[in-house]
C-alpha cells in the first residue's frame, strides 16, 4: 500500500468527524424530540429509532478513535506542563462551564414548560453535592468532553507502558457491562468508549496504514462481520455478553474508515470538513436548540398520512438547520468576553 498526503488524511478525518457529529445530533433529534411524542406511533419514527440505534456501534467509537488519533503527540510528544492548559484545564473548564450552563436551562424548562418533554428532568441535581455529582461521573449531554481528559490522562499517564495499558482498558471493554449497572448510561460510556481513544492514540501509525488506502474486501467484510454479528446478537439477546459490542463496534469503525478514505479520493467533502472543525460549537450548542425544539414539536397531533411523511423528513432537515444555527450563534458569541464560554478565561482575555 502506498501511503496517501498529509492532507487527504486530514480531509478523510474531518468528513469523518463530521458525519459523526451530524449521527450524534440526528440521535438527540430522534429520541428527544419524537421519542415522547405522539409521533413516535408512526412507522417513519420507528425507521429513524433503529437506524439511530443501530449507528451508536459506530458514532462514538469512531468519535473518540478520531480523537486519540489526533492526541498521539501531545501523548508522546509533549511534557505535562506543555499540554496541561490545552488539553486538561480547557476541556475541564468548559465541561463544567457548560454542563452549569445546560441545567440551569433544563431547570428553566421544567419550571416555564412542559417538563415531561425535557431530557433528563428526573432526578435534576439541586445542590452543589448533586452538582458535583454530576460532574464527577459525567451525567451530562457533554460527557465527551470529560471524558477526553480522562482518556488523555490515562494515556499519556501509561504512554512508558503501552501494551499494559492498552490490555488493562480492553479488558474494561470487555466486561465493563458485567460490572456497571445498566441504568448508570454516562458510565456505561466512559468505560465502554475508552478503548477506542486509546487504539487512535496508541495505534496512530495503524490507522494511517488504513487510511492509507481503501481496500475493498477489507470494506466488504468489516461490513458483512458487523451486520451479521449484530443480528445474531439481537436475535439471541447476546450483545450483553463480554466483548460483543467491542467487536461489532470495531468493525464498524475499521469499514468507516475505509469509507471516508474512499469518499476522500473522489470527492471534495468540504461540508462534512466543515462540520468537522465546528465540533464544539455544534456539541455545545445544539442540545439547547433540540431542547427547544421539544417543546414545540412533541405535543404536535397530525394526521396519519401528514405524521408519517413529516416524522420521515424532519429528522435531517432539523439536524441541518441545527447545525446551521450552531455556527452561526458560536460565531456571535466567540468574541470579546464571550471567548470566555470556549477557551480558558486566561487565554480567552489575552486573544
Amino acid at each position: 500500500m502506498t501511503s496517501s498526503p498529509p492532507s487527504a488524511r486530514i480531509e478523510w478525518l474531518d468528513a469523518a468527524k463530521g458525519a459523526c457529529l451530524i449521527l450524534v445530533v440526528l440521535y438527540h433529534t430522534v429520541v428527544y424530540i419524537f421519542l415522547n411524542s405522539p409521533l413516535s406511533d408512526t412507522l417513519s419514527f420507528k425507521v429513524w429509532q433503529i437506524m439511530v440505534v443501530g449507528l451508536g456501534w459506530l458514532r462514538m467509537p469512531l468519535f473518540f478513535l478520531i480523537s486519540g488519533f489526533l492526541a498521539h503527540s501531545a501523548v508522546f510528544n509533549r511534557n505535562w506542563r506543555d499540554v496541561f492548559q490545552p488539553r486538561i484545564a480547557t476541556f475541564l473548564w468548559i465541561y463544567l462551564l457548560w454542563m452549569s450552563i445546560e441545567l440551569g436551562f433544563r431547570a428553566f424548562l421544567i419550571a416555564n414548560f412542559d417538563p415531561a418533554l425535557v431530557p433528563g428532568n428526573v432526578p435534576f441535581p439541586l445542590g452543589l453535592d448533586d452538582l458535583a455529582r454530576h460532574a464527577l461521573v459525567g451525567d451530562t449531554p457533554i460527557w465527551y468532553l470529560y471524558a477526553l481528559v480522562i482518556y488523555f490522562v490515562a494515556c499519556k499517564l501509561g504512554s512508558r507502558h503501552i501494551g499494559l495499558t492498552f490490555a488493562l482498558i480492553a479488558l474494561l471493554a470487555v466486561f465493563y457491562k458485567q460490572v456497571i449497572p445498566t441504568q448508570h448510561w454516562n458510565l456505561l460510556s466512559l468505560a465502554g468508549n475508552a478503548i477506542f481513544f486509546t487504539a487512535g492514540c496508541y495505534g496512530k501509525a495503524y490507522v494511517e496504514r488504513l487510511a492509507s488506502q481503501f481496500n475493498g474486501m477489507r470494506f466488504s467484510l468489516a461490513c458483512v462481520s458487523a451486520i451479521g454479528l449484530l443480528a445474531l446478537g439481537r436475535h439471541y439477546d447476546a450483545m450483553g455478553l463480554p466483548g460483543a459490542n467491542l467487536v461489532v463496534a470495531t468493525c464498524l469503525v475499521i469499514a468507516a474508515i475505509d469509507f471516508f478514505t474512499l469518499l476522500a479520493r473522489r470527492y471534495p467533502l468540504r461540508l462534512l470538513c466543515t462540520l468537522g472543525r465546528h465540533t464544539l460549537s455544534i456539541y455545545l450548542l445544539s442540545f439547547f436548540i433540540i431542547n427547544i425544539a421539544a417543546q414545540l414539536i412533541s405535543p404536535l397531533q397530525l394526521p396519519a398520512l401528514f405524521a408519517e411523511a413529516f416524522v420521515l423528513f424532519a429528522p435531517p432537515v432539523l439536524v441541518a438547520l441545527n447545525a446551521v444555527l450552531c455556527i452561526q450563534i458560536y460565531s456571535l458569541l466567540n468574541c470579546h468576553l464571550g471567548r470566555i464560554l470556549f477557551s480558558l478565561p486566561s487565554r480567552a482575555l489575552t486573544k
